[in-house]
C-alpha cells in the first residue's frame, strides 16, 4: 500500500511535495523578471523534475521491478505447484491458517504498535503524522486475511485450504502489480500532486492499461477455471473452482483500487483512503459472517462485492484529487471491457469443444491461453490502428509500445553484433 503524500517511499531521497528552493537562489540563478524554461530532462525553476526525467525514472524503476518480480513469483508458483500436489486441502488450510496470524503479527511489529502500547512517546508518534498509514495497512491486513479467519472457523482446515488456493491465484496479478509498478508509482504521482492535468493523465492511464490486461486475463480465466486449477493445483482440488471464478471477476478491480489510492495518497488525502480502507475490512469481514450460510461460494461473491466498494470509493477520492471527470474513468474501461467480451466469446466455445473431445488439462489450459492472448494483441492493434490518429490516450499507448519496441530491437541488434 501507498505509504502517504510526504512520507518517503521505501528509501526516496525527496520527499513528495518538499518546498523548492528559497527565492532568494531563485533569484541569483534568474535575476530578470521571466521565468526561464528548462531543457528537456532537467528539473524546472521550482525544483520539479521535468516530464521527460519523471517518465524515463518511472519506466527504469518498471523495468527493474519487473525482473525481480518475475523471478520471485514464478517460483512462488512453482512451489505452489509442487505442494499442490504433495499436500491435500487440510493441509493447506492449516498452513493458512498459521500464515494469516503470521502475516498479522508481523505487520503489527512493522508498524510499531507493539512498543506504542506500553511507551507513550511511540504511540504519540504513532497517532500522529503516520496515523492514516498505519490505519490503512492495518486495515488492508484485515481485509486480506479476515474472510480466511470466517472460513477457517466456520468450516475448518480443508475448506480454508480451498478457499486460500482459489483466493491467491487471483490475488497474484495483484502482488505482482504492486512489486513492479506500486513502488514506482507512487513517488512518481507524488512529483505530479501540483500540476492536476498530468497527476489525472497518469491516473487514468494506468487504469486504462490495468483493464486492457486484467478484463480479458479474467474472462478467459473463468472459461478455463477446472483447467487452470488442475493444471496449478492438481486433481484433488475442484472444490476451489467456483470461489475462484467468482473472485476472478474481480480481479481487475483489486489491482486498480490501489491506483487509485496512491493517486489519493500522492495528493494529500491519506484520512479518506484510510477511511476507504476501514470500509473495505468492515465489509469483508461482515460480508463473510453473513453469506458464510452458502459456503466457500458465498464468502467469494461477499469478498467480491467488497473489492467492488473499495474500487469506487477509491476511485472516487482519486477523481477529487486528479480532477478526472466520471465520464472519462469509465470511458479507460471501454477497450478493456470489449476485449474481455472478444475473449469471452472465443474461449467458452473452444473450451466446450476441447473438453468434449477429451482433451487433457494441460493441453486445454495452454490452448485458451494461447487463443486468448492472440485475439486480445490483434484486437488491440486493431483499436491503436484506429483510434491512435485521433489523439488521446490511445496515441499516447501506441507511442509507448512502439518505444519499448525501438528499445528492445536496439538491444538485441547490439547483442548480436558483439556476439
Amino acid at each position: 500500500m501507498a505509504r502517504g503524500a510526504r512520507l518517503s517511499n521505501e528509501g526516496e531521497p525527496t520527499p513528495a511535495g518538499a518546498p523548492g528552493p528559497p527565492a532568494e537562489a531563485a533569484a541569483v540563478r534568474a535575476p530578470d523578471t521571466t521565468t526561464p524554461t528548462p531543457a528537456p530532462g532537467t528539473a524546472g525553476p521550482t525544483g520539479e523534475p521535468a516530464p521527460e526525467r519523471v517518465g524515463h525514472h518511472t519506466r527504469r524503476g518498471i523495468s527493474w521491478n519487473l525482473v525481480g518480480a518475475a523471478v520471485t513469483n514464478t517460483l512462488r508458483l512453482v512451489t505452489v505447484v509442487v505442494l499442490g500436489r504433495v499436500l491435500d486441502s487440510r493441509d493447506f488450510g492449516v498452513v493458512a491458517a498459521a500464515l494469516s496470524v503470521t502475516v498479522l503479527l508481523q505487520n503489527v511489529r512493522d508498524l510499531g504498535l507493539g512498543p506504542a502500547l506500553v511507551q507513550r512517546a511511540a504511540l504519540r508518534d504513532l497517532l500522529g503524522f503516520g496515523a492514516g498509514q498505519t490505519v490503512i495497512q492495518l486495515a488492508g491486513i484485515l481485509a486480506t486475511y479476515g474472510d480466511n479467519f470466517v472460513v477457517g472457523r466456520t468450516f475448518g482446515p480443508a475448506a480454508l485450504g480451498y478457499y486460500t488456493r482459489a483466493y491467491d491465484l487471483i490475488k497474484l496479478p495483484s502482488a505482482v502489480f504492486g512489486n513492479v509498478v506500486g513502488n514506482v508509482l507512487f513517488p512518481a504521482f507524488s512529483r505530479l500532486q501540483g500540476d492536476k492535468a498530468r497527476l489525472a493523465s497518469g491516473f487514468r492511464r494506468v487504469i486504462m492499461v490495468n483493464a486492457l490486461v486484467l478484463l480479458p486475463a479474467s474472462a478467459a480465466l473463468i472459461a478455463v477455471a477446472p483447467e487452470a486449477i488442475r493444471v496449478v493445483m492438481g486433481e484433488r482440488w475442484d472444490a476451489a473452482v467456483l470461489p475462484f471464478r467468482i473472485l476472478a471477476i474481480s480481479m481487475m478491480m483489486r489491482t486498480s483500487y490501489k491506483v487509485a489510492a496512491m493517486v489519493a495518497s500522492a495528493a494529500g488525502a491519506v484520512g479518506a483512503v484510510a477511511a476507504a480502507n476501514v470500509v473495505y475490512m468492515v465489509c469483508v469481514i461482515a460480508g463473510a459472517t453473513l453469506s458464510v450460510r452458502w459456503g466457500i461460494e458465498g464468502v467469494a461473491a461477499t469478498t467480491a462485492l467488497s473489492l467492488v466498494v473499495v474500487y469506487v470509493h477509491c476511485s472516487y477520492l482519486a477523481m477529487q484529487v486528479s480532477g478526472v471527470p466520471a465520464r472519462a474513468l469509465l470511458g479507460a474501461h471501454v477497450p478493456g471491457l470489449l476485449l474481455a467480451a472478444v475473449a469471452s466469446a472465443a474461449a467458452w466455445p473452444a473450451v466446450w469443444a476441447l473438453r468434449a473431445a477429451g482433451a487433457p488439462a494441460a493441453l486445454s489450459f495452454a490452448a485458451i491461453a494461447v487463443l486468448g492472448i492472440a485475439l486480445a494483441l490483434g484486437a488491440t492493434a486493431l483499436w491503436l490502428r484506429a483510434a491512435a490518429p485521433r489523439g488521446g490516450d490511445a496515441a499516447w499507448l501506441r507511442e509507448e509500445l512502439a518505444r519499448v519496441g525501438r528499445r528492445l530491437f536496439s538491444r538485441l541488434g547490439r547483442r548480436g553484433r558483439r556476439g
